[in-house]
């Protein structure tokens, strides 16, 4: 075995016995480079780069299972446990993942579902083109969908040549001239939905992405990896290398190694800290949270400047703090204003955003994505120390999601609003990642509370006129959150250097359903309380046919029904927000003082 490596054994979530092995310089640790190999998961031919940190460990995550391939997320399931298992243990500021030629399926998964566990990615050869094809009949069974029988294996045997600069493999497989693995059928399907994915999503794709492409490839067919390659969106950084497949292992392997190390390198940021976070700008002052975080921050003796369209209309809202407050006249489709308004400024917490029912993309996208551009570009060139923006758990998606914590990947989703947000942090992540500039980004539920016009008139309204009805039991989840939280969250993480870099998920500590929160507000203001209840498969189909009647009609008003309406209520959504309390010291507010205190001021409404 490589004498520099330690064997660390552990059981699985099967109960199996598995390990992995790690080399750890020191006891002070920076960096892990996490390395994931495909069929030929050996320690014991792997020798570590010459030129490597000493605050740097590795680890080296065999294959699992080793017998045979039905799925790359059995890969993936293994190597994260694996990870958590490090963690457990040991610390380390910046986490990177390289993977080699069938480990990219579960490298690409990882940080696909994980985005925030890795600062980068690397991966050498992905098989989008094997050399050693199977028939167009196969192939057509495989693409038809019959790869979904995981019973249904195919053999792959191992030969000398492809491996013949290699000692380790070469002597294996001359040892054991019938080294065979297998493949299900499924997993001959993911290589082709790899290269579809490589084609349409890498531009999007969140973790910063390096691939290495060699020609003169035994395994794979670089030519056509080249003409499919010519294809792709690309990602941060494509390298071509005149090698062969295990270039980790071969006379160029230094060549190869610093590439890798260079990547991850510029992918480590170092964000600049200053103990004087004094003045604060907030877009969006005049919304719903935006005035409860100026409200907020004056009381705390911050200086604030806020970003406001109509200065007439923000004078008659903050009129009791007016003489305190700041405002400057700006729009975040106008960047010279942002300019102006951003000038001497510490923090700028980015509020702002176009809401609505019903509206094209496009709307939303001029505001939400190329409104934080523009604010975000400004806040840089005017040497703004940190930019906070507040985004929304709607970045993922509409599905049902338990304990979901700010590792989980986005999903695109019916409602407009929420794939803008998603366009927008990605833009945030990379530009900031790359240009090594301090961004904190804020992902709060469904936000309640005192000063909300939006949504509280029209349930009132409804409550009153028993049209709320159920979808479902009701007993689903809400991802409440009370606007005071939300707030102090905010405030926790301006100036502090554990927020800079960060995505924090923010809703209620306790789980309440819709069922509840809807009975608590109808109590509470002395209505009926709902019980009416509607299937959810019938009310999505009826919300459907509404859309697509309203769009064929061009109607400039919303459906009285829409996907995104009947999700919001019978979707499960219980979030995991113990970063954010744990960031904030505290629970600010409970659920049910959040809601005594929004109860008390729709009375006085």
């Amino acid at each position: 075995m490589n004498q520099e490596f330690q064997k660390i054994q552990m059981v699985n979530g099967k109960g199996e016995e598995i390990y992995y092995f790690l080399y750890q310089p020191s006891t002070t640790i920076e960096r892990v480079v996490v390395y994931l190999h495909g069929l030929i998961s050996d320690i014991s031919w792997f020798r570590l780069p010459e030129k490597l940190s000493p605050a740097t460990s590795v680890l080296f995550f065999p294959r699992w299972p080793r017998q045979h391939v039905d799925d790359y997320k059995d890969w993936y399931s293994n190597q994260k446990q694996m990870l958590d298992h490090y963690k457990k243990t040991h610390q380390a500021k910046y986490y990177h993942l390289l993977a080699n030629c069938f480990g990219s399926h579960s490298a690409l998964y990882w940080t696909t579902v994980n985005p925030e566990t890795f600062h980068s990615l690397t991966i050498t050869n992905p098989p989008m083109a094997l050399k050693r094809p199977f028939g167009a009949i196969e192939n057509l069974k495989v693409l038809r969908g019959s790869f979904t029988d995981k019973k249904r294996l195919r053999k792959c045997t191992l030969e000398t040549k492809d491996f013949y600069r290699i000692v380790g493999p070469k002597k294996n497989i001359e040892n054991n001239p019938n080294v065979e693995f297998s493949f299900s059928e499924a997993f001959y399907g993911q290589i082709f939905l790899l290269k579809k994915w490589l084609k349409q999503n890498l531009k999007t794709h969140t973790v910063p992405t390096h691939i290495i492409y060699c020609s003169e490839d035994e395994v794979i067919n670089f030519n056509k990896s080249h003409q499919a390659l010519s294809k792709i969106r690309y990602p941060e950084k494509v390298t071509y290398m005149y090698s062969d497949h295990y270039l980790e292992h071969l006379p160029s392997k230094s060549k190869f190694w610093q590439s890798v190390f260079d990547f991850q390198q510029n992918n480590e940021p170092c964000y600049a800290y200053s103990d004087k976070y004094e003045s604060v700008l907030v877009t969006g002052a005049t919304g719903f949270l935006g005035i409860q975080i100026v409200k907020k921050l004056i009381q705390n003796n911050k200086k604030v400047i806020a970003l406001v369209r109509d200065l007439e209309i923000a004078q008659k809202i903050f009129k009791d703090i007016g003489e305190k407050l700041i405002f400057k006249k700006g729009d975040v489709l106008e960047m010279y204003s942002l300019e102006a308004a951003m000038e001497n400024v510490d923090v700028v917490i980015h509020t702002a955003g176009y809401v609505n029912d019903w509206a094209p993309y496009q709307e939303f996208k001029k505001v939400n994505v190329d409104g934080t551009k523009n604010c975000l570009m400004a806040a840089h060139f005017c040497g703004v120390k940190q930019f906070i923006h507040v985004s929304s758990l709607g970045v993922f998606g509409d599905t049902d999601q338990y304990k979901l914590d700010e590792n989980n990947a986005y999903q695109l989703s019916s409602d407009f609003y929420s794939n803008s947000k998603i366009e927008a942090e990605i833009f945030l992540k990379k530009y900031c990642q790359q240009n090594e500039y301090p961004f904190t980004i804020i992902r709060p539920g469904f936000i309640y509370g005192e000063g909300d016009n939006h949504f509280f008139p029209k349930l009132i309204e409804n409550l009153k006129n028993e049209k709320v009805k159920f979808i479902g039991s009701g007993q689903t989840v809400l991802n409440t959150v009370y606007v005071g939280n939300v707030v102090a969250l905010i405030e926790s993480c301006i100036g502090n250097p554990q927020a800079l870099g960060e995505s924090f998920n923010i809703a209620d500590f306790d789980q309440v359903t819709v069922k509840k929160f809807f009975t608590d507000v109808a109590r509470g203001l002395g209505l009926k309380i709902p019980e009416k209840k509607a299937p959810k498969n019938i009310a999505l189909g009826l919300g459907s046919v509404m859309e697509n009647t309203y769009k064929l009609l061009k109607l400039a008003k919303a459906p009285p029904l829409t996907r995104k309406k009947i999700t919001f209520l019978a979707r499960h959504r219980s979030i995991n927000s113990k970063k954010a309390y744990d960031l904030i010291g505290r629970i600010p507010f409970d659920y049910h003082r959040g809601m005594k205190l929004n109860l008390d001021w729709l009375k006085q409404q």
